[in-house]
């Protein structure tokens, strides 16, 4: 790892034009727990649960589906599926989840399907038991899994080809090449101290924030700024999400957000403040970065080793976002909007990046 990160501040005309495309929305599920979406040829590949059962399907290039949902076989019906992965290595698909009954433990699975995701050609092969969600995706033919503490390579007939164990963390990520991103921090749990008897008074603390994806790491020493009254473990989690065949991590701090570029040791600081975000998911191509968040309001933010821009809307409502990168200048985002107490639809809109950037479109 270099001795220094290269710091470059945020510059609002640097990077590409963000486009937001138009919302596509399926049709109302009912019970609709938890999906994951993934690129295949010019299209993409869906899996989701709903109501204890798990479904695949194909989409094209704009976001509609192409069949009929294909219902998976559970391996034990008294289960419920949770937690799907999918992902295509170009002449197949592999669908991973979790099947979960209330006092037993929960076992992960596989299953092979067609390039379509509308047939069963392998499985389902128990893979391990834990409560973590699986990591999907395909390289060179292959597929590599993260679930648990377990990185696995299996061939399109499930058989284990190589497996390691890499822990967990804090949070985990999987490049587009495989390789497992973690992140760590070792934060003191300081309390602002009362001075007398004077009221509490804010104070600082210092952490080690550390990336990791494959081979590559990098750690990071902040100074956390802590509110009076609360402690330094108060602070908002780092996170991490594949860039292409590397990892990004973003730290939230009292004065701005930091991301790190893994690999390049390059880090971007951003004076846009993201500590109070809700549900905040991050993808990027090997360049460009796309971060978004639900609450307060859907926003996105396109984040490059040269600089950001201004925030912008991505949608009118929506939770349980995902972030796919497609090509190096498309994005997907995928999110959940609930239509009534029981049932919701599953949307998404194409992100596409122009360049030369001024503001973003809609």
């Amino acid at each position: 790892m270099r001795a220094f990160l290269l710091t470059l501040l945020i510059a609002t005309s640097a990077l590409a034009q963000p486009v937001v495309g138009p919302e596509v929305r399926s049709t109302p599920i009912e019970a609709l727990d938890d999906y994951d979406i993934a690129p295949q040829h010019d299209g993409f590949v869906l899996a989701w649960t709903a109501g204890g059962r798990l479904y695949t399907g194909h989409l094209d290039a704009t976001l509609h589906l192409t069949g009929a949902p294909f219902l998976i076989p559970l391996v034990d019906p008294r289960t419920a599926a949770v937690t799907p992965a999918i992902a295509s290595d170009g002449t197949s698909v592999m669908v991973a989840w979790h099947e979960r009954r209330t006092g037993f433990a929960e076992f992960a699975y596989v299953a092979v399907l067609s390039p379509d995701a509308d047939k069963y050609l392998a499985g389902a092969q128990e893979i391990n038991i834990t409560k973590a969600a699986p990591l999907l995706t395909g390289v060179d033919g292959k597929y590599v899994i993260y679930t648990g503490d377990l990185r696995y390579v299996l061939n399109e007939k499930i058989g284990f080809e190589s497996g390691v164990f890499i822990s967990h963390k804090l949070a985990a990520a999987l490049s587009r090449t495989g390789d497992v991103g973690t992140v760590d921090v070792n934060a003191p749990n300081v309390a602002c101290p009362r001075s007398g008897f004077f009221p509490y008074t804010p104070c600082s603390a210092n952490a080690t924030v550390t990336f990791t994806c494959g081979a590559s790491s990098a750690s990071v020493l902040y100074s956390l700024s802590i509110p009076a009254g609360t402690t330094s473990s108060a602070n908002p989690m780092p996170l991490i999400g594949p860039n292409g065949a590397a990892c990004v991590g973003v730290t939230r701090l009292l004065t701005g957000t930091e991301f790190l570029f893994i690999g390049s040791n390059t880090k971007a600081t951003s004076s846009i403040v993201l500590r109070s975000i809700g549900e905040p998911a991050l993808a990027g191509n090997g360049n460009d970065v796309l971060l978004v968040w639900t609450s307060p309001a859907f926003m996105g933010l396109v984040v490059g080793p040269d600089g950001t821009a201004a925030p912008f809307p991505i949608a009118d409502a929506g939770r349980q976002p995902k972030v796919v990168a497609t090509t190096s200048n498309d994005f997907v985002v995928a999110y959940r909007i609930d239509v009534d107490p029981q049932h919701s639809v599953l949307a998404g809109r194409l992100i596409h990046l122009q360049p030369e950037r001024r503001r973003a479109i809609r």
